[in-house]
Parts: structure tokens; sequence; C-alpha cells
């Protein structure tokens, strides 16, 4: 087993670990955020013992690579990756991603994936991909048009099959969908187990007739899994942002739709990180006083005048009761 770096052409130093024989078909992992390597060691030990290399680096401003703070774009991130295939000379690798390292994964494929002729698979593991829709603050997306072709594909059977995700996943897309012969969603009849087996999938049951009533659309109730977002933040981050988050995620996600209830996220729901003491408290009680009555710049103000002065009260408190005591021994020395 060893351990090396790679300079990319910007000057970054990424770390990397290359195990098993080097004729073996390759995997190489990418890591979500804010992890390393060191995330997929389990599964690099499994795959290694069955006789497979296994490649797994630290994104840049991650683990041991080099602490940039720039270049934390999916081009830089899938330049990177390229900069260690190609050092190691990689052909026929499987990919796998998992959170962001998916949409470094997503974008390592589409940029050099093809070109190098080096990619056999791309395994996408509840990834974060990258925005594909051209939108005003994404001029270099996809046209919807493009979107609309791969469901025209679907529906003329030119397609076994799409998945949709995102502002693709629209009711009214699904709708129209499945009123073209033909087109079913797919129903899980295992998510359950699938669930159990899967900690970060959620089970969504959609019930018969929930796009048409009319047409009854699905036509029995459908099963569906979903893969769970997670809300991360720093553990130093202050318990006031972290109400503001909370608050601003229920706003924009809380509303119920055909595919969701109301309240349904943000929920306390922990998985791969811990729920934050703010963040439980604030699920059980709402905000904290203060910021529930106060705007919020008087609110963090008082706040922070409660933590400097607790601890002076604390101190002085038991001095106060020496304050007797010292005036009874001053005027014993006077009268003495």
């Amino acid at each position: 087993m060893t351990e090396h770096f790679v300079t990319t052409k910007d000057g970054v130093q990424i770390f990397y670990k290359d195990w098993g024989p080097k004729d073996a078909q390759p995997i190489m992992f990418h890591h979500g955020w804010p992890l390393s390597a060191d995330d997929w060691d389990n599964q690099m030990l499994f795959f290694v013992q069955r006789g497979y290399r296994v490649i797994a680096h630290d994104r840049r401003g991650h683990g041991r690579s080099s602490q940039v703070s720039e270049g934390h774009d999916m081009d830089h991130y899938a330049a990177d990756a390229s900069a260690v295939v190609e050092h190691l000379d990689l052909k026929n690798s499987v990919h796998i991603g998992h959170s962001t390292g998916g949409g470094q994964v997503a974008r390592y494929v589409a940029k050099f994936g093809e070109p190098q002729g080096r990619v056999a698979k791309a395994v996408l593991v509840s990834a974060v991909p990258p925005l594909m829709l051209k939108t005003a603050a994404n001029p270099g997306g996809l046209p919807l048009e493009v979107f609309d072709g791969l469901r025209k594909a679907l529906q003329s059977r030119q397609a076994d099959a799409i998945v949709l995700s995102g502002d693709s996943a629209g009711p009214a897309t699904i709708r129209e969908m499945l009123h073209a012969d033909g087109v079913r969603l797919y129903d899980f009849p295992q998510a359950d187990a699938y669930v159990r087996r899967f900690r970060y999938l959620s089970k969504l049951q959609l019930p018969a007739g929930a796009f048409d009533l009319g047409e009854n659309l699905p036509a029995q109730p459908i099963n569906m899994l979903a893969p769970t977002v997670e809300l991360l933040a720093h553990s130093d981050l202050h318990p006031a942002l972290s109400d503001l988050l909370m608050e601003a995620a229920h706003t924009v996600h809380g509303r119920p739709t055909l595919l969701q209830n109301t309240n349904e996220f943000p929920a306390p729901q922990q998985h791969d990180y811990p729920i934050s003491d703010d963040a439980a408290r604030y699920y059980k009680s709402g905000k904290s006083v203060l910021y529930r009555y106060l705007p919020f710049w008087l609110a963090s103000l008082v706040n922070r005048a409660v933590v400097v002065l607790v601890p002076i009260i604390v101190v002085l408190i038991p001095g106060l009761r020496i304050v007797p005591q010292l005036y009874g021994w001053r005027i014993t020395n006077r009268i003495y």
C-alpha cells in the first residue's frame, strides 16, 4: 500500500492512495464534503482483498492535499481527479462518488472520460451532481430543450428509462409524461428493504390518482425511494445563524407538494452526522426567546453581553459574601 502526491497544472498538491496490484482493474473513489480519502478505507480494503486496484484522493482543500482557497468548483475538482488518473495511467476504471464526490465524478466523466477513453463505469452514491439546466445563474448549463428531447425519446421508445431530478422532476413534467402511452413511474416493491439496508434512503409512497384523479394516474400506489439531503454546518456555527438557517430551510422547503408532506424537510433525522444541540433545541421549541421577540442585531448584542456578564457575576457573588467579613475586620482594627 502506497501514499503519494501529484501536482496539478495550477500547482496544487493532491494526496492519493494507491492500493492493490497495478495490473488489476482500477476502482477510484471520490469522497464527499468535508471528508477525505480515509472515508473510503473500508470499501477500499473490501475491493483490494478481491483483487482490484483501488485509488482514492483528498480533494484540494481537504485532508492532506494543499489547503488552498481558490479552485473550489467542479471544473477544478474534475481536473484534479484527471491529474491523478493521468499520473497513474489508469484505464478501464470504475469511478465511485458520494455527495460532492458524485458531482466530481459526473464532471470528470463528461469532461475527461470520453476523450481519454479511461472510464468503464461511473457510480453516483447519494450524489450532488452539477446543475445541468441552463439558467441566468448557470449560463453554461444545458437548455431546457435538451431535457425535453430526453422525455420525447422515452415517449417514442428510443430510450428505455430516464432519471429525473431537481427542476426536471416537477409534478407538471411527471404528469405530462404519465399521460404518454407506455410510460410509467418505476415501482420499488422492495422499498422497505432498501431503507433498512441503506439508512440514507427514505420511502415515498405515491397514492393512486395523485397526478390525475380523472384518469387515475398512477393506477396503483407507487413505492419510490429518495436519498436524504443533509444540511451541514461547522460545529462552531453561531446559534443565531443556526436558527436563521433552520428558519430559511423551513420557509423554502417546508411547503407541501405532491411528493412531500408539510414540514417534511427539514426534519430531525440523524444519519451520517449528529444533530447539533442548537438544531435539536430549534426542533423542540423553535427560536430562542431573545431572537423570537427582538430584532436580530439587538438579540445578538444582548446574547453577547450575557456571555460576558455571566462569568463576571459568577465570580462576584462569592466575593460579595466576603465583604461583610472584611468590613468587620476593618472596624475591629480601628477600635483596637
